[in-house]
């Protein structure tokens, strides 16, 4: 939950202004139908939009408080019936999949004639189109661009989201081709954190900041349009991703978050389910929150602060902030190699000791004495050894990730031992599982199941049980044949092992022939090529420091795996085991001084309360409004039915904030009521998680 509040706030009707010069309101097919969309449901939707009857005696509808653009998503095209399998015609025009759409130009006549602006979208995901003959500014690729804005142009779409799906992403092309066309339409540049504008240049009118809702999540999204921020303006504006439609208090959260970092409002869940729309209609429709995001005072909005309370009542955990000599949860720290601990000592004397406990991802720090860490957990028992903090007892496999390549024949490297379960030459299926000495190895397995020539082959999810007699498919991507004839078939889909002819390197499967490279022979624990003589299968998987797992104290590093343009994420505050590889890199650099000081990389540890969290959990932020007042939220982002947590807030730290007499207005605009005014130089805000 949020507690979002205004000072100085006078409730008025929203701006009347072009759509690109506030931040666009709307709707949006992809988490709502995905590639089902048809012409059915969009002519449904519009009707939605401009339903004033949704909640009786509200008397108005989402198109009435803002909500006017209504955009499909991926799924509208006639796959592969275009120019060499694309979906564009001999002229550059989208050839659309008319048994779903069998009437575009009624289709946007119907969203018109309500009030709205139809949207579409191009460089499409699904059946992504390759490089037309000529590439990137040839004939055809040109063609295909003013194909595209021509058939916009001409079915009078309002709205375009050029998605990342395709070669088409030449964004200053788009802007010129659809300028020439006459046609006025809002831009949404949705290539996830990549191609931002600058301080001159911003051929669009929105630019999504991070990867999709529902793969990076909302905590990603919020740092990574906090991050690029200074670059949204009127008619440029940092877009998090569309709204969801989740339990009330969740859906306020996230809508209060766009709302105060002016960030696009477009709904994305099927607002015909009345089920999902009614519990939240009153947030979406809060004319005070939406006039808060469409407001442009000087300012997009920004994250203040980030921070943790640090309850007493909370575990105690490692935590990696700025170095302060002066800050006793940093010093004190004891690395003792006898007994292979990693102590903290509190104000009281007691031990606490480094732990990697099972189950959590963070390194906590327990009483040694209670739970008799110091007699030698397998979590909390250490070497400090060339500048890296190992876990020094073995551990179960866990998924340590390897792709099969050549290398050169060494039986010393784990990652080319290999235990095959049946006698090899027989034809029977078994598994082949990487005989790494220092925990149990997984086995060979296509990844994804896939059918592709070329299809990876890795050791990354454990071992498969061999499929029933007969059985292939996905079932089998972990079962292989050791034949005769030195080939090695995959019981899946009968495809052979093979050095990959485009590197000599990849070892993958593909369409069985009598070529060399598909030729192996088993010698002891390892498996060798016949086409290049002394070349192992190799899963590529070091041996670890001696002594060790292989693991070690690393920091916590978040950020968008779906995006990351300018957002380079987040160090810390959390402590974590590495793997293997990056245990080699700065974030596993550590040195525990005698002086009872405890570094990671170029960060101080520090013994806190409360989990490490890079998302505050509490996050402060402000945006100035009109008549020097601020809008203000708290957000909690830790989980849902968490504590509920206070937070002081000085006057001094709000942007745009004039103080001109001894009385702060007011205003909780959730619960739309004007509250207590302020007459000191602080005041008290409160959120629960989620």
């Amino acid at each position: 939950m949020s507690a979002l509040c205004l000072g100085c706030l006078l409730v008025l009707p929203l701006l009347a202004a072009s759509a690109s010069l506030t931040p666009p309101m709307g709707w949006s097919s992809w988490y709502a139908f995905s590639d089902s969309v048809d012409q059915t449901r969009m002519e449904a939707t519009y009707a939605k939009l401009t339903n004033r009857s949704v909640l009786p005696g509200r008397n108005r509808s989402l198109k009435d408080v803002g909500y006017t653009f209504a955009n499909i998503d991926d799924g509208w095209q006639a796959c592969k019936t275009g120019v060499d399998g694309s979906f564009h015609s001999a002229s550059g025009e989208p050839l659309v999949n008319t048994t779903k759409f069998p009437d575009i130009n009624r289709m946007t006549a119907e969203a018109i004639s309500r009030g709205l602006t139809p949207g579409f979208y191009m460089n499409n995901y699904i059946c992504s189109e390759g490089m037309p003959t000529g590439g990137i500014g040839g004939l055809a690729y040109m063609r295909n661009m003013r194909g595209s804005v021509d058939f916009l142009s001409r079915h009078r779409f309002g709205y375009i989201k050029i998605d990342s799906g395709s070669v088409y992403n030449d964004m200053q092309l788009w802007h010129e081709f659809i300028h020439a066309s006459g046609q006025t339409m809002v831009i949404e540049n949705c290539h996830q954190g990549h191609m931002e504008p600058n301080s001159t240049w911003c051929p669009f009118n929105l630019f999504r900041t991070s990867g999709d809702l529902h793969v990076v999540g909302l905590d990603i999204e919020l740092l990574a349009t906090a991050s690029v921020l200074s670059l949204s303006r009127p008619g440029c504006w940092a877009y998090a991703d569309t709204l969801d439609a989740g339990p009330p208090a969740a859906t306020r959260s996230q809508f209060g978050a766009y709302a105060i970092m002016s960030s696009p409002l477009i709904l994305s869940f099927d607002i015909l389910d009345d089920r999902r729309l009614e519990p939240i209609w009153d947030i979406l429709t809060n004319e005070e929150a939406i006039r808060v995001n469409q407001v442009w005072a000087g300012s997009p909005g920004k994250l203040v602060r980030k921070w943790s309370p640090h309850l007493p009542s909370d575990p105690v955990f490692a935590w990696a902030e700025q170095c302060n000599i002066s800050s006793s949860p940093q010093q004190r720290w004891r690395y003792e190699r006898a007994s292979g601990t990693v102590t903290w000592e509190d104000d009281s004397g007691r031990l606490k000791c480094l732990t990697a406990e099972a189950g959590i991802g963070a390194l906590s720090l327990q009483d040694c004495d209670d739970l008799g860490l110091r007699q030698g957990s397998s979590w909390s028992t250490w070497l400090l050894d060339d500048g890296r903090l190992w876990q020094a007892q073995p551990k179960s496999f866990l998924g340590t990730t390897g792709i099969l390549q050549i290398s050169a024949c060494n039986s010393s490297k784990p990652g080319q031992r290999w235990k095959v379960s049946t006698p090899p030459g027989k034809s029977v299926p078994c598994n082949v599982q990487n005989d790494l000495g220092f925990e149990a190895g997984g086995c060979w397995e296509i990844t994804a199941c896939s059918t592709a020539d070329f299809a990876e082959v890795g050791v990354n999810y454990g071992c498969k049980p061999l499929p029933s007699r007969g059985q292939t498919g996905c079932p089998a991507n972990g079962a292989w044949a050791f034949n005769s004839n030195g080939s090695i078939t995959s019981m899946m889909d009968w495809k052979c092992l093979q050095v990959d002819p485009r590197d000599n390197r990849t070892v993958n499967v593909a369409a069985c022939s009598s070529k060399l490279a598909q030729r192996w022979e088993v010698h002891g624990a390892s498996i060798r090529s016949l086409d290049m003589p002394g070349m192992c299968v190799d899963s590529v998987i070091p041996a670890p420091h001696p002594g060790t797992t292989g693991r070690c104290v690393s920091l916590s590093v978040t950020n968008d795996a779906g995006g990351a343009g300018a957002w380079a994420g987040v160090l810390g505050p959390g402590l974590q085991l590495a793997n293997f590889d990056a245990c080699k890199g700065p974030m596993s650099a550590v040195s525990i001084s005698v002086s009872g000081s405890f570094s990671i990389n170029s960060m101080c540890v520090a013994a806190r309360h409360g989990i490490p969290s890079p998302f505050g959990p509490l996050q402060l932020w402000a945006k100035p409004q009109d008549q020097s007042s601020v809008a203000v939220l708290l957000l909690n982002r830790a989980a849902a039915g968490s504590s509920l947590l206070n937070a002081t807030v000085q006057l001094d730290e709000l942007p745009g904030l004039a103080v001109t007499g001894t009385r702060i207005l007011v205003r909780d605009i959730w619960a739309r009521r004007d509250l207590s005014p302020i007459t000191g130089t602080e005041f008290q805000m409160q959120a629960s998680g989620g």
